[in-house]
């Protein structure tokens, strides 16, 4: 009875042995890892209206690689070859035309689509869930894919900006394939990265780029009296300044900045050739704008792409002690700042 029994279980480890080698349908790189595919994405928008939150540009760009990737998959005779795109790493905020937006930054997000060649032969919005889209005849030797290799990215602006965002390599898509509806490789066959610019080149010229002079007048030596203060008697001068600027958006601020050597003794202040008087800069409204770390707003008009702005000026004593007589000087860079 016992040698009968062990012949009953050896026949029973051969009934079940071909449903235990069943094809689970996984196509994968010949390799052992992903095929990897890359392609550049290098844009310049340089018209203002199309640096804004919300612009959506369908179809941007189109990459076609031409990678192609030597697969094996796990299955008999030939079979319908499936694919599956995921998006890794990267949070889907929206879709829009049928479009799946996902966020590349702060101030773009993407939505791609990929090329399946086949009996398809037509672009698909990802993420892609089990696509069936070719024949394939399986065997040892594996078969040549080249799916990923082409597709489109559409950009959507989360929020304007200014001057260029780098796009560092970012994995966009894995793909992975198979003959068994649904069931997948953990590993892709696949994976397609971007790297990249996006640039908003923009400018303001001050004053047509003229040199800006403010004479003082003659100041008599014995009104510079009090540490902080300007001249007993003395009239800040007024500045008004026009800026011409190009591709700068709506809700792009735009200020002026002062380049210069600060004050020993107030570094709020312009330094001056003379070691007791420093310049003193204001706003319109009397805000002390500091040299170096402060901003003086300008007013922009975007449809003429136009901006202005007002300051006050005038000399100061910074030291408390009675400036020596002569003439004294102060120079400073203006520089508009894009925020």
């Amino acid at each position: 009875m016992k040698r009968f029994s062990g012949i009953l279980a050896g026949l029973a480890a051969l009934m079940i042995s071909p449903q235990a080698m069943a094809g689970n349908g996984w196509c994968q790189n010949n390799s052992g890892a992903p095929f990897q595919d890359s392609f550049s994405f290098v844009q310049t928008f340089t018209d203002p209206l199309q640096n804004q939150a919300g612009r959506l540009f369908n179809r941007l760009y189109g990459w076609n690689t031409g990678g192609t990737y030597l697969t094996t998959c796990d299955c008999k005779y030939s079979a319908t070859l499936r694919v599956k795109a995921t998006i890794p790493g990267l949070t889907q905020t929206q879709t829009r035309n049928g479009l799946n937006f996902y966020r590349l930054n702060e101030y773009l997000e993407i939505a791609s689509e990929i090329y399946l060649a086949g009996y398809q032969n037509q672009f698909f919005p990802t993420p892609v869930n089990n696509q069936g889209f070719d024949v394939i005849v399986c065997g040892a030797n594996g078969t040549y894919f080249d799916a990923g290799s082409r597709g489109y990215i559409s950009l959507y602006f989360t929020r304007p900006f200014v001057g260029q965002v780098t796009i560092p390599q970012t994995v966009v898509l894995n793909v992975y394939g198979s003959t068994k509806s649904g069931s997948y490789s953990s590993i892709p066959m696949t994976q397609i990265s971007m790297s990249g610019t996006v640039t908003v080149p923009q400018s303001c010229e001050i004053n047509t780029g003229q040199p800006i002079h403010v004479d003082f007048g003659d100041i008599a030596a014995n009104n510079f009296k009090t540490a902080g203060q300007m001249p007993t008697g003395f009239t800040p001068h007024t500045v008004n300044m026009t800026l011409a600027c190009t591709n700068i958006s709506n809700k792009v601020k735009i200020a002026l900045s002062f380049q210069g050597a600060a004050d020993n003794h107030d570094n709020s202040a312009l330094a001056t050739s003379n070691n007791d008087i420093g310049v003193r800069i204001e706003n319109i409204t009397g805000t002390k704008i500091p040299v170096l770390s402060g901003l003086l707003p300008v007013n922009m008009n975007y449809s003429a792409q136009i901006g202005e702005t007002t300051m006050k000026i005038y000399p100061i004593n910074t030291t408390g002690n009675l400036p020596a007589g002569g003439g004294f000087t102060a120079t400073a860079t203006i520089q508009a700042e894009i925020q």
